[in-house]
């Protein structure tokens, strides 16, 4: 090799596992049960044909991929360096064997055959994930130059230059610098250097064939160190009529390549993957289960129990554990997928396993070490749930309505209390994380039933009723849940006594509130009905005699008529009847209005008159639906009084 120029060898694969989907040797997956596999992963195949060798070993750098079983791995081009390994780690404790056939387009024996830098094989204690790292320049690809190359690494291949400053073998060099390409093992020690090349290292001179040549690598152990992490073997290499036999010593798993390099001279380098005879290097792999961080109580979490306990796991494939056969279609697209190693979680009672980031499923790559970096903890997640249930404060116990959240412990949940008519939840939005409780109660309380607009009932805008004949508010509200929330006072003002029998007009409602100051209506009587099974009720008015403040004396024949009576409600299918017209003596009672409509809460106002009966008398604005009649020559000088009561009666008479 000539100084400046690459030298590079099959240790490469500049594409790694974690970066690349594999094809399956297998047309379909099959989802095995983690929990009673004796194995993960079939620690042996033969692979022999296009498809099989080309979905075995995976291109990098500047190889262009499989045609027809060929991968062209340099292009013609200068410090160009191309790959295909082998998707598996190898068990050195068994025996293995690789056929393939190496072509170069700058083949023959001549000084100017612009041939690259090496083509060849290599083996090294790597992940295959790893042996894509491969030296550019004089280094024959294994040796270590900064963060690129390998440790103990062997290599059988062509070196198409020779470098001295290297430790190349001259073999080449006896018709002039570089005239023949030989074939040789080379290795690099436990720092990374490349060593020079000695007579164990076999340098034989090889005629290549434009058309290929087919080279064969075989493997044979012979002895296993005591802790089990090194193998003693023969590698022999046959190919270009000739062949080369070494003793070595390696690690228990190696990772295998073939690979093309240039430098300043340039060819076209390619390999055809032919047949393929392995042991996949294995580690003990343990699985266990556990309860995700986030769990509130994890003490009823049992572990599931794996047959074996520890598995014999095939180096370097990624294993993927579903949930169920449903989620594999999901994990399939991740680029680690392997439809080799795919298997479903065991079940826990109570639990889900839900894998990384609730995907339902999780990919663990199996790692060339006997330690704890083969100790794989399966997510799972506890199935909980959450039950808000709701009442009211006057009916504690029973519920009208409850809603269930359901997920895993630790989830966030919020559920905004729902808005029923008259009434306000203690708590407005329930929050909280599932399995800090099973069960929350929501108390509503009645909201004060304020008086509403008789023109346009409206909860969202309620008035404040002055006492009729003043510029007094009435000042008191209801609260409950089947209330008479506002009743008119009935004032019929100032008159003369009259021998004649006469009629007075009550005097018209007002309103304090700003909103509604300007507003003249019609005295009316208004009811709601908030209970949670809403039901059928009667509103009715008794009067007392219409008595005499100064002297006590009752005036008889006096009564009270309501005419053009109306029904006027707050928004929802309400319905209901006012009775339209009728006269009540005092001392007597009488129906007002009735509903026998279910389970819809609401407020319903009889309103006497409408804006039509509102007017003036002597000053004074007036309703002229509700009038007071007074017999002629009955009364006498002074204040005159009733009480008026207003009562609502649910269907069986109760108040």
């Amino acid at each position: 090799m000539r100084k400046g120029l690459i030298k590079i060898m099959l240790a490469t694969l500049a594409v790694s596992l974690t970066s690349y989907a594999a094809p399956a040797l297998a047309a379909t997956v099959t989802v095995q049960d983690l929990q009673t596999a004796n194995k993960i992963g079939e620690p042996a195949a033969n692979y022999a044909g296009v498809d099989e060798m080309t979905n075995a070993f995976l291109p990098g750098g500047t190889s262009s991929g499989f045609t027809n079983g060929w991968a062209q791995l340099t292009n013609g081009g200068s410090n160009q360096y191309g790959s295909a390994s082998f998707k598996y780690q190898i068990d050195m404790t068994s025996s293995f064997n690789f056929k393939g056939g190496f072509k170069t387009s700058s083949g023959g024996n001549s000084i100017f055959g612009q041939a690259g830098d090496a083509l060849g094989m290599i083996l090294a204690p790597y992940d295959p994930s790893q042996m894509g790292n491969g030296t550019p320049n004089k280094y024959l690809g294994i040796g270590k130059n900064g963060t690129t190359g390998f440790s103990n690494a062997i290599f059988w291949g062509i070196d198409f230059y020779y470098n001295s400053d290297m430790g190349d073998s001259n073999i080449g060099t006896s018709l002039g610098v570089n005239s023949k390409q030989y074939a040789s093992f080379r290795h690099t020690d436990s720092a990374g250097k490349l060593q020079t090349i000695g007579s164990n290292d076999q340098a034989q001179n090889v005629s290549l064939s434009r058309g290929g040549d087919d080279v064969g690598f075989a493997w044979a152990p012979v002895s296993v160190s005591s802790d089990g992490r090194q193998v003693v073997g023969n590698i022999t290499i046959t190919g270009y009529g000739k062949t080369w036999t070494q003793t070595v010593t390696v690690a228990r798993n190696m990772g295998f390549s073939v690979f093309g390099s240039t430098g300043n001279e340039t060819s076209t380098m390619s390999v055809n993957m032919k047949t393929f005879s392995v042991k996949y290097g294995t580690v003990q792999a343990t699985f266990n289960g556990v309860a995700a961080k986030t769990t509130v109580d994890a003490s009823d979490f049992k572990a599931p129990v794996f047959n074996p306990a520890q598995k014999p796991a095939v180096v370097g494939n990624t294993v993927t554990v579903v949930q169920s056969d449903a989620d594999v279609d999901a994990a399939s697209k991740t680029t680690k997928f392997d439809p080799n190693f795919v298997y479903v979680a065991p079940k826990v009672a109570g639990y889900d396993f839900t894998g990384d980031n609730r995907k339902n499923y999780q990919q663990f790559t199996i790692a060339n070490s006997d330690d704890d970096t083969n100790h794989f903890d399966l997510t799972y997640e506890k199935k909980n749930k959450v039950t808000i249930k709701y009442q009211y404060a006057t009916q504690l116990g029973t519920y009208f309505d409850s809603v269930t959240k359901s997920g895993y412990d630790g989830d966030d949940y919020s559920v905004t209390s729902p808005d029923i008519v008259g009434y306000k939840p203690d708590i407005a939005t329930v929050t909280g994380k599932l399995g800090d409780k099973d069960t929350v109660i929501v108390t509503y309380a009645p909201l004060v039933n304020k008086p509403l607009n008789p023109f346009d009932p409206d909860y969202a805008k309620p008035v404040n009723p002055l006492i009729p004949g003043t510029d007094t508010p009435v000042g008191k509200e209801q609260s409950g849940i089947l209330t008479v929330d506002y009743a008119s006072t009935l004032d019929f003002g100032k008159q003369k006594i009259s021998g004649q029998s006469t009629t007075y007009a009550a005097s018209a409602q007002k309103f304090a509130d700003d909103a509604h100051s300007t507003l003249i209506a019609p005295v009316y009587a208004q009811v709601s009905d908030l209970r949670a099974q809403a039901g059928g009720w009667t509103l009715q008015l008794a009067t007392s005699a219409l008595k005499n403040k100064t002297t006590g004396k009752p005036l008889q024949g006096a009564s009270l008529s309501f005419e053009n009576a109306k029904m006027a409600t707050t928004p929802g299918k309400l319905t209901g009847n006012v009775v339209d017209k009728q006269t009540v003596a005092f001392g007597q009672s009488a129906t007002i209005m009735t509903t026998n409509q279910a389970n819809i809460p609401g407020t319903w106002l009889a309103v006497f008159g409408g804006q039509s009966d509102l007017g003036q008398t002597d000053g004074r604005d007036v309703d002229q639906a509700v009038k007071l009649a007074i017999p002629g020559g009955s009364a006498q000088q002074g204040d005159y009084t009733a009480d008026l009561t207003w009562t609502v009666l649910d269907t069986v008479g109760n108040k």
